[in-house]
């Protein structure tokens, strides 16, 4: 009776889709991000299968939304306003 009381923890493996899903981000973005180091590596299970451990993508949206706003204050002290490198002239008239 007792075994059947235990708490049993099984992590879910994640496909692309569903961390696209669960994350708002397309696939491009995702393995841009794993580049830069910013977004967890997948396990690969197989040569052509990939997953991710839910509680890590949990944890990385976590993450996001808490420092949200620090990287909206962050990026509005350093907006840049973007001139042309070229001066447009106006049409002549023949």
């Amino acid at each position: 009776m007792d075994e059947l009381n235990q708490v049993v923890n099984v992590e879910i493996l994640l496909r692309l889709r569903e961390v696209e899903r669960q994350t708002g981000i397309k696939r491009s973005l995702i393995y841009k991000k794993i580049g830069d180091a910013t977004f967890p590596r997948p396990t690969k299970l197989g040569q052509r299968v990939s997953v991710w451990p839910q509680s890590l993508i949990t944890r990385w949206v976590n993450s996001v939304v808490e420092g949200e706003t620090l990287v909206k204050k962050s990026a509005r002290r350093t907006r840049r306003i973007h001139t042309p490198a070229f001066k447009v002239l106006a049409p002549t008239s023949n």
